[in-house]
């Protein structure tokens, strides 16, 4: 049952990519703390708000937080061949839902309106099996929802890459351009990300500063 001022959860999953140890920014991007927790946790938490099934997917558990690993499932790779079409494999594995949003761990600017938005996009599509954005020729895949159905087409896909894989022409997908996204996000911000640690201070709106670490 929801309060007044709650919302229905979206009818979708949300899986989070938690990734390794990146060797540019030094560490593992998902121990971030962000609002006295670790940045995972904040962006499970987040999920948690529009989705009624939200997961972490890892290579180990030691990749998750405590507090996230605490509160929300972990779905474990099952590929031996590393990258995000593993995660992607593992988390249509899991979902129970007709309809999957992927995430980063190191991309928490997403808001509910624009994962609304994305909805509204696939369903006026007739619900193909990938909705993604496409800026200046680069797919988001981490922005981005994936049909339950798609599961098939993955399985000869393994140490393959989402940009060459979306672009094969081998299966349907709603490309959204720059203006429809920024008609939900003028300023992209659920796309930003960080490499190092100077982009991960910057990439704050002007309203919000990350936590020190």
């Amino acid at each position: 049952m929801t309060s007044k001022n709650s919302k229905a959860p979206l009818p979708l999953s949300v899986a989070v990519l938690m990734g390794g140890e990146s060797k540019r920014f030094g560490s593992s991007k998902a121990f971030l703390p962000f609002e006295e927790k670790s940045l995972a946790a904040h962006i499970l938490q987040q999920s948690a708000q529009y989705s009624g099934e939200v997961f972490a997917v890892s290579r180990s558990l030691d990749q998750v937080p405590p507090d996230a690993r605490a509160f929300f499932p972990v779905v474990m790779d099952l590929w031996e061949e590393k990258g995000p079409l593993s995660g992607l494999h593992s988390a249509l594995l899991h979902t129970t839902q007709p309809v999957l949003l992927l995430r980063g761990v190191d991309m928490p600017f997403l808001k509910r309106e624009v994962v609304e938005g994305l909805l509204k996009f696939w369903a006026e599509a007739d619900k193909p099996l990938a909705l993604v954005p496409r800026i200046i020729g680069v797919w988001e895949p981490l922005c981005a929802l994936w049909s339950r159905e798609l599961l098939p087409r993955l399985q000869n896909e393994k140490g393959g890459s989402f940009q060459k894989w979306l672009s094969s022409g081998r299966f349907s997908v709603r490309e959204i351009l720059e203006k429809e996204l920024r008609q939900l996000d003028p300023n992209l911000d659920c796309l930003k990300n960080f490499n190092t640690p100077a982009e991960w201070k910057s990439s704050f709106p002007s309203d919000s500063r990350p936590a020190k670490f």
